[in-house]
């Protein structure tokens, strides 16, 4: 995390927190050290604040928009790395490896369903924003999307 220094080595800047206490640490082995001899507090998941996830999603998106400068944003030079590209550049080679495990099978959409929504001009331009496409990638990258999911999407 930004500014943050490691609660248990105290010598590197923690990027990652506790899950049980939210302790900041900086490696594996500091987070094992701090769960074999300092963690006191277990809290479940389940428990954790929706206003602390946004604050750290938040936190993770403003250090992704750093950077990942994509090059349709205005008055900004493009200064990509090679794997921080804005999904854009490749618009037809990102596919989630991600196996498909659904609760409902009717929440598939058939190829009729596919083929209209690629063929959708309101959904092509909005696919073209590049903090939205970034979006979309830290939703499909994250160990527990439905949980990202459910914070950055309106309640219904």
């Amino acid at each position: 995390m930004a500014g943050g220094s490691c609660d248990v080595c105290k010598e590197a800047p923690s990027k990652y927190k506790c899950p049980a206490c939210r302790t900041p640490y900086c490696s594996v082995a500091c987070f094992k050290n701090h769960k074999d001899k300092f963690c006191q507090k277990t809290i479940p998941l389940e428990e954790v604040s929706k206003s602390s996830l946004q604050e750290e999603i938040s936190r993770n998106s403003r250090s992704l928009e750093e950077a990942t400068n994509c090059p349709n944003d205005k008055d900004q030079t493009p200064s990509l790395l090679s794997d921080t590209t804005c999904p854009t550049q490749y618009p037809n080679t990102l596919h989630s490896a991600k196996s498909l495990e659904v609760e409902d099978p009717s929440w598939l959409v058939d190829k009729n369903g596919l083929r209209s929504l690629a063929e959708s001009n309101e959904i092509r331009d909005a696919l073209k924003d590049c903090k939205l496409q970034q979006m979309l990638l830290k939703i499909d990258g994250s160990a527990e999307p439905e949980k990202i999911l459910d914070i950055v999407s309106p309640q219904q």
